[in-house]
């Protein structure tokens, strides 16, 4: 017998396995197992011939699917064998997934599947400090992980369902944290090699998360049901070690062997039949496999039971093959799914039917027509009229007799006179039945033209009968007319607002739309013909969404007003639309004799005949005589007081035409131009052309201006380009001080990729520290679902042009490792986050809390005593920190339990920081801002108030860090001392000195003392109290905790500046030289001050649309207040007499002591 060679058995056994792969389908239990035996007899033979599998060093290749390159996770196949490695590449977040990466990995899973040539695929992460940590925290949403369209996301179960049935075996190779998600994934992998720096644990139940699918039945299956408890109910973490003995792992290797010895089992595998590698597969995960539709199970229940209705109509769509039997069939099928849901919720339904409460009112068609438009409000419905202010619970007593406003605006501006329906009283049905008639012509509108809808009670006895409004755009995302039925959502309490973007948008956010807005949706298309009509079938179909329809409404409580608004439908698409002026219907006449009190909203509009008079007057006829105008005497002072109004005053029409007047005489004076440009009426195509083009050749105007036409009151974006022009000229400290309200007018701007973004963009690049802060900016509004998709935009375009910059000549780092740095920032608050929390799990006195702080950073948390790569400091990111001193950390004694924290710095130095959990402190943030600027104002105008503006930063909605600043409350410093002076006699004692100290160190106090006197009056911060007051070693005083600004206190009868009698005794009394020497500095200060109000003004109101509580409560009322402090009524002389009286009046206020008595007592008992 012929001796076989080990070429040739190689050959054979690659040969039967391919016949055998290629010949048997899957599923044929038969031959499978001969063929498994087979296979089996030969690998004895192979093993004994060959020895052992080859360990030489695999050669990795680069590869990418038909979609072109990754940019979350790194794809590679090895040269020469049939091995695919996938790697998860988002080490910063410890390569923690989100959207993105979860579709770039089915895509590279798909592509193994598909390629011959791949046997086995390795799923690893990148770097040796994590494997996976499961989904990024930043971008959950509660349906899923966001996107960047701010969409929930469950597709991680594709993933894993992906990797369950895929043929061909996947092993995950872990290094570092394998815990939340990352955990599941991992088990859901057919093996397991991990590293002895492994990590395995569950952290879902941390942040109410969970996994009921597979997340639940392996590891149960995999460990055992009493420690799998353990693992999801303690969520503690285990070694490798410990995961090795407990089944979770295969093997655990040293770090530096673990892709070597991984690579090696993926070659053992490769030696076996392909064809019973994968039958093998199916038939171990057949028992765990139907446990995948649990973890879908609570996100997508509530949408089942119509979805199958959904489907049937689209088939009738989209198929037109489609046939009556398999309709039928599908129908029966469908609809007995529905029913079978709705029985299930039956018992759910009956207890809302119990609490629901309130009337539907409905409208029959009321037509608006013209002689190229028409609207028709076809059906409205009034849910739960009592929310809104209203009763109909008893029609007898009261009926309510209401109207709807429609109003068209163009750009934002109204375009002809708002339309009423006639008043009509409350009963079984509501209608108005009236045809309206629209004269605006079709190429009058523009693609933001939109409709203003505001409903109104006239009985409702009070003043204000509001019920709300919403607007529609009349053209879609395509420029084309909207047809057919369009649900708006009222906002309750708000008129309708015709700007543009307007702030009652009636369209319902995706993300809240369910099934009725679907169901809804289809029923549209069926009206517009788009469905094609089947009798009998829709007959059942309709039948069938009436009672979701009926179980929705239910479900959702009528918490919403709705208006459904019909637009007729033409016989082609329309691109321009119209709508304007008609007359009103007179109101039936009363049939009683009584006097009753009507609101009339029109009251305080614009005089229709004034404004056709301002429209002649400034006609573009008159252009050339208006060149040579010169204004006289009486109008020159007139323009003169114009110009000095505050940017937050509206100008008047006598004022506006005066400024349109003499435009051209005004080019010169840089301080008309933000004046002139209020003037512009920016919905006339011409006039706004020629206000471009004088800005154009306008003086060029301060910084302080350009802000102010960044506000919401310039859209323009010819006007904010020029403002984005103005600011280039800034330097970057200057720019730095304006940063935080830069950001917030991003909010404003007409499109994600503006000028003012790529701007704010291009000068990070050049500086580091403004490129830290404006990512610290920018992630925080991510948190606002309005505005997160154009936040998120700035992020992306940040990080995209960082990653692009090289290393420059003077040693700077490359974009890569710069931006790595700032992402590195993240990861240690939340770390700081997650020792909060177990901080504040710890039962017993602030002491305790302090041993556990101490305890995580010298035992589990040791990586942060000494970090692998130093980090830029949040606070300030040209510092370098190398880790925390946990014998130096401590804990303040308060209900948030902020932590104290000393962070090594790279020179040798050290830096404390605060960290606050549970509070807001964008607040605090913009006040410190503030404090900062107007240090810098008084500095240029040579006065040095020894402020301290100590640094803030909100790292999230309810987190972020303080700078700590050594110092006491005076509130402890009167307790311990008795008086101001005695603790500064401590440090700075001088026997020839006044009150036995430095002259120096009391002229420090007197001057900080002044300072935070006039600033806390400006701002009007409330809630000051002793323990808010801190005073440094040298005689520096200063405040901290801004809950309350803008003249809102929480104490009755404040005084309007914080000036206790002991800070008095401490100046040697109201009679001293050092009392009178403080009077001055404040005095200086205010007037200095005064003179930037604009500036202050103007950054006040780019942050109207921030969400900081005081300023979001109220914006307008907020900013008038700021605005009356500073007395612009007044000159300079009458402002120091008018400061005077204030200091007297706060000096001499008794009921503040009283407050503060009380307050120390609430301290002592805390």
């Amino acid at each position: 017998m012929a001796k076989i060679s080990d070429k040739e058995l190689d050959a054979v056994t690659r040969r039967i396995s391919a016949v055998s792969n290629h010949l048997l389908p899957a599923g044929s239990s038969s031959n499978s197992s001969s063929i498994g035996l087979c296979n089996a007899s030969m690998n004895d033979s192979y093993h004994k011939i060959h020895g052992e599998v080859p360990s030489h060093e695999v050669e990795w290749k680069p590869a990418c699917d038909e979609y072109g390159e990754f940019t979350d996770i790194i794809y590679e196949k090895a040269v020469g064998e049939g091995i695919a490695k996938i790697t998860i590449n988002r080490p910063e977040r410890r390569n923690a997934f989100r959207p993105l990466t979860i579709k770039e990995l089915i895509r590279a899973f798909n592509d193994a599947r598909d390629d011959s040539s791949i046997g086995v695929i390795i799923l690893t992460g990148k770097g040796t400090k994590a494997f996976c940590s499961g989904g990024d925290q930043a971008l959950r949403k509660e349906d899923g992980y966001a996107d960047f369209e701010n969409f929930g996301r469950l597709n991680v179960l594709d993933l894993q369902v992906q990797i369950r049935r895929l043929p061909k075996p996947v092993i995950a190779m872990v290094a570092g944290y394998a815990v939340g998600g990352g955990h599941i994934l991992h088990m859901v992998c057919d093996l397991t090699i991990a590293a002895d720096n492994a990590i395995f644990g569950q952290t879902g139940p941390k942040v109410g998360s969970f996994d009921a699918g597979y997340g639940s039945s392996i590891m149960s299956r995999l460990v055992g049901p009493k420690k799998a408890r353990e693992m999801w109910f303690l969520t503690r973490f285990y070694t490798a070690s410990e995961a090795d003995k407990m089944g979770l792992v295969n093997a655990v290797v040293p770090l530096e062997k673990l892709e070597q010895e991984t690579v090696k089992w993926c070659r053992e595998i490769l030696r076996n039949s392909p064809t019973a590698i994968r039958v093998l597969k199916s038939a171990l995960n057949a028992v765990d496999d139907g446990h995948a539709g649990l973890q879908q199970l609570p996100a997508h229940l509530r949408a089942e039971a119509a979805d199958s209705l959904y489907l049937e109509a689209q088939c009738r769509v989209e198929d037109p093959v489609y046939g009556c039997v398999g309709r039928i069939s599908l129908l029966q099928q469908e609809i007995h799914k529905a029913e079978s849901q709705l029985v299930k919720t039956q018992a759910e339904i009956a207890v809302l039917k119990s609490q629901a409460q309130g009337h539907d009112l409905q409208a029959l068609p009321f037509e608006s027509q013209s002689d190229g438009l028409n609207n028709f409000l076809h059906e409205q419905y009034l849910d739960n009229v009592a929310a809104a202010g209203l009763d109909f619970s008893n029609q007898e007593e009261r009926k309510a007799e209401l109207y709807v406003e429609c109003a068209l605006y163009i750009d934002g501006a109204p375009f002809g006179l708002p339309t009423k329906t006639r008043l009509e009283s409350a009963g079984p049905l509501y209608c108005w039945n009236e045809l309206i008639t629209l004269s605006t012509k079709y190429r009058d509108l523009t693609a933001h033209s939109q409709l203003a809808l505001t409903v109104w009670d006239v009985s409702c006895g009070k003043d204000d009968g509001l019920i709300g409004g919403a607007t529609i755009l009349l053209f879609n995302s395509k420029m084309q007319l909207k047809t057919g039925k369009q649900k708006l959502r009222l906002w309750l309490g708000k008129q309708a607002d015709g700007s543009f973007p307007t702030t009652t948008p009636g369209k319902v956010p995706r993300q809240e739309r369910g099934e009725l807005e679907r169901l809804e949706k289809l029923a549209n298309k069926y009206e517009r013909g788009q469905i094609q009509p089947v009798d009998w079938l829709d007959r059942l179909t309709f039948k069938a969404m009436e009672k979701v329809k009926e179980r929705e409404s239910l479900k959702n409580g009528s918490s919403h007003l709705y208006l459904v608004v019909d637009f007729c439908s033409f016989e082609h698409r329309v691109v321009f639309q119209e709508s304007g002026a008609n007359f009103l219907l007179p109101s039936p006449i009363a049939s009683s004799n009584e006097l009753v009190i009507v609101w009339d909203p029109e009251v305080g509009k614009i005089n229709p005949s004034e404004h056709k008079q301002l429209k002649l007057a400034r006609s573009l006829n008159r252009g050339i005589i208006d060149r040579d105008l010169k204004p006289s005497s009486n109008e020159r002072k007139s323009i003169q007081r114009i110009l000095k109004y505050p940017p937050t005053r509206a100008l008047s029409g006598d004022e506006r035409q005066l400024l349109w007047k003499f435009r051209f005489s005004l080019m010169s004076e840089k301080r008309a131009l933000t004046k002139f440009l209020r003037c512009v009426e920016w919905s006339d195509v011409q006039e706004a052309k020629q206000a471009i083009e004088l800005m154009g050749k306008w003086e060029m105007i301060d910084v302080c201006d350009a802000l102010e036409l960044l506000s919401p009151l310039f859209e323009s974006e010819e006007v904010r380009a020029y403002a984005v022009s103005v600011l280039e000229r800034a330097d970057d400290e200057e720019l730095q001080c304006y940063l935080l309200q830069l950001v917030q007018a991003l909010r404003f701007e007409r499109t994600d990729k503006s000028r003012l973004s790529q701007f704010l963009v291009q000068r990070s690049l050049r500086n580091i520290e403004l490129a830290s802060f404006l990512r610290w900016f920018v992630a925080v509004e991510l948190h606002d679902p309005a505005y997160a998709k154009r936040f998120y935009s700035t992020y992306e375009f940040l990080e995209e042009n960082m990653m692009k910059l090289t290393a420059g000549v003077n040693g700077e780092e490359d974009g890569f490792k710069m931006w790595q740095s700032l992402v590195r920032q993240t990861e240690l608050t939340a770390q700081l986050c997650s020792i909060m929390r177990d901080v504040r799990n710890v039962r017993g006195n602030t002491q305790k809390k302090i041993e556990k702080l101490r305890q995580l950073l010298s035992g589990l948390l040791s990586e942060l005593t000494y970090f692998d790569e130093p980090i830029r400091s949040p606070l300030a990111p040209s510092v370098l920190i190398t880790g925390i001193e946990p014998s130096e950390s401590s804990i303040f004694k308060s209900a948030l339990h902020p932590l104290r924290l000393t962070f090594r710095t790279a020179n040798g130095g050290n830096c404390k920081i605060i960290f606050k959990k549970g509070d807001d402190i964008r607040q605090d943030q913009l006040v410190v801002q503030m404090v900062f600027l107007m240090d810098r104002l008084l500095k240029l105008e040579n006065l040095d108030l020894h402020l301290t503006p100590y640094k803030v930063l909100a790292t999230g909605q309810d987190e972020g860090m303080l700078e700590f600043i050594p110092s006491r409350s005076l509130a402890q410093i009167l307790s311990e001392h008795r008086s101001i002076i005695s603790y500064l006699q401590k440090f700075h004692p001088d026997e020839h000195g006044p009150f036995g100290i430095t002259a120096t160190c009391l002229e420090t106090f007197i001057k900080s003392c002044a300072g935070y006197s006039v600033i806390t009056y400006i701002l009007g911060i409330g809630d000051r109290h002793l323990d808010n007051l801190l005073l440094r070693d040298d005689g520096r005083l200063f405040h901290v905790d801004f809950g309350f600004i803008l003249g809102r206190d929480p104490k009755p009868f404040p005084p309007p500046m914080k000036l206790c009698k002991e800070m008095v005794e401490a100046m040697g009394g109201a009679e001293s030289q050092y009392y009178t020497r403080f009077k001055s500095y404040c005095c200086e200060a205010y007037n200095i001050l005064r003179k930037s109000s604009n500036l202050i003004l103007n950054l006040f109101h780019l942050m109207a649309g921030s969400n900081i509580p005081d300023i979001a409560s109220d914006p307008e009322k907020g900013i008038l207040k700021l605005q009356e402090k500073f007395r612009l009524d007044l000159d300079d002389e009458a402002c120091i007499h008018f400061f005077q009286d204030l200091i007297n009046e706060s000096v001499s206020a008794l009921f503040p002591q009283m407050v503060e008595t009380i307050h120390r007592w609430a301290q002592y008992w805390r």
